[in-house]
């Protein structure tokens, strides 16, 4: 789901548009990391700067002292051929040489880091644990809070961790509230379904709602009529709401696929969206649509490019921060399930909290508490931990199912004849492939409706297999590999290591035979 909210159209003012915007690499860590956040204190300040937000991955001292000295003394070189001999020099360079280039690889991670946050802060910021409780959501504020005002995070939660113990049961209250409502998002985002919506359906809802509540009727054709002659001005208002709930729809997605694991899909570039605004408005009535668009896009001067650069970027900012929860996801979703002694410690961490113990002193009196406990008591925990590893192994098959990529279009009958016919035609005649395509549609063209109908007729579980993997992709961002497909999938495996291994060189073979 790359739907993204539409920024400002216009450049704003005192800002530095597109046009002389470096593009050098060496660049993006000049930025000062403080006055960008500062300017980005609120959504519509991080709107009008968000060209300047830069989350490419931070570059180590290393990296900036190899790129400045194959800039200088290198040019015309590739970096292959040299980067034996560039590292070499890193390693040999002086202490004191290097603390320029450490320099640069701090302030280069500083950038990476409060760029993010930003993004985190503004776009999209995944929700806690399903399970979180009120005290795991009030630390958790208290570190936002502290990273926000460039405080030491580690002493906010500690402070955080005294000021809960003094709680009044009215306040620790508002935070079960808060809880709840967490609890309550979750089961939101497993109801939300993607989709466009649009002014027209929205009008379209009402008017056959009204017309129920007086009794009568209305059909789709009916509205269809209608629908051209409303008032321009009402139009308009069904457009804009209908906007404002594909925005919030868009958000929700968002926070589905990085709190269940979604492999996102890549972003739109720059032209795209404007190919998008240029089939909405049809501008263009030419049989080469993209062909006329790429034209115009070219005549376009970098202001005005600038109103689809910012959309695209934006999209791309929250691509980057899925794919990095999606690749979170994947590494530590299904990890070794808790032991029974795990859910003993969290059970027993916050009845500690009114005691005066530091993380070493909580554990080992949690251990001793632990040793000291009934049979009876250990086999109640033992069952969670059962019952956890159960449910982390069917999570892990579940998702070692899913498959993220896009359905692939089921054959159609004149597909099943080709694949049939195709081979056989190879083998009695030497032509080009192209023309035994054309032999092939010859033959279908000459067929009767019947012999047509009996290829379409093996066609058919194809596609309806096809909707259905379309409708559960559409939904959940993913399919369950059926069964058949896993067999054929392991079956192109077997095939592929075969073909790797027939293909190794004689000189190869013989000198695994020799060991």
């Amino acid at each position: 789901m790359n739907t993204v909210n539409s920024p400002k159209s216009p450049a704003p003012k005192n800002q530095t548009t597109s046009v002389g915007r470096s593009k050098s690499k060496d660049k993006r860590y000049s930025l000062s990391v403080s006055k960008l956040s500062v300017d980005c204190s609120n959504i519509e300040d991080f709107e009008d700067n968000i060209l300047d937000v830069d989350i490419t991955k931070n570059r180590s001292a290393r990296n900036f002292f190899i790129s400045e000295t194959f800039e200088n003394e290198y040019k015309g070189q590739k970096i292959v051929d040299v980067i034996s001999e560039l590292s070499k020099k890193w390693n040999s360079l002086a202490e004191d040489r290097k603390k320029k280039y450490e320099d640069l690889a701090h302030a280069d991670k500083m950038r990476y880091e409060d760029h993010i946050a930003l993004v985190r802060k503004h776009l999209i910021s995944k929700p806690l644990k399903e399970k979180a409780t009120a005290f795991m959501i009030y630390m958790d504020e208290a570190a936002k809070h502290a990273i926000e005002n460039l405080q030491d995070v580690k002493e906010a939660r500690l402070k955080a961790r005294e000021e809960w113990k003094n709680l009044s049961t009215k306040d620790k209250e508002a935070w079960e509230e808060k809880k709840n409502a967490n609890q309550e998002l979750y089961d939101r985002l497993r109801q939300c379904k993607p989709g466009n919506v649009s002014g027209y359906a929205l009008w379209v809802k009402d008017q056959i709602s009204l017309a129920k509540d007086k009794g009568n009727t209305i059909t789709l054709t009916d509205c269809a009529e209608r629908w051209p002659k409303v008032k321009e001005e009402m139009r308009q208002k069904y457009n804009e709401y209908a906007h404002l709930l594909k925005e919030e729809k868009s958000k929700q997605r968002d926070l589905y696929e990085i709190t269940f694991g979604i492999k996102p899909r890549r972003p739109l570039g720059s032209f795209n969206f404007y190919l998008q605004e240029m089939a909405k408005l049809k501008t263009f009535s030419g049989t080469n649509f993209i062909k006329e668009c790429s034209a115009s896009w070219k005549k376009l001067t970098e202001e005005q490019k600038e109103k689809y650069e910012r959309i695209s970027k934006r999209d791309r900012l929250i691509y980057v921060v899925k794919k990095m929860e999606f690749n979170n996801y994947k590494r530590t979703t299904f990890k070794r399930a808790p032991t029974a002694f795990n859910f003993y410690v969290g059970e027993m961490r916050e009845k500690l909290t009114g005691k005066d113990l530091d993380n070493k002193g909580a554990f080992e009196y949690i251990s001793d508490k632990w040793s000291k406990e009934s049979e009876a008591t250990k086999k109640k925990y033992q069952k969670m931990a059962d019952n956890a590893k159960k449910d982390n192994e069917q999570e892990k098959d579940d998702y070692l199912n899913r498959v993220f990529e896009v359905p692939k279009r089921a054959k159609s009958g004149y597909q099943i004849f080709l694949s049939e016919r195709l081979p056989e035609l190879k083998e009695k005649n030497d032509v080009p492939t192209t023309e035994l395509f054309k032999m092939v549609a010859e033959e279908w063209n000459g067929f009767g409706e019947e012999k047509k109908e009996n290829y379409n007729k093996k066609a058919e579980p194809g596609r309806e297999a096809y909707k259905n993997k379309m409708r559960e992709f559409d939904r959940l961002g993913f399919y369950t590999m059926p069964e058949e497909d896993k067999v054929e999938l392991s079956a192109k495996k077997s095939a592929k290591k075969t073909t790797k291994s027939n293909s190794k060189s004689p000189l190869t073979k013989s000198k695994k035979k020799k060991d």
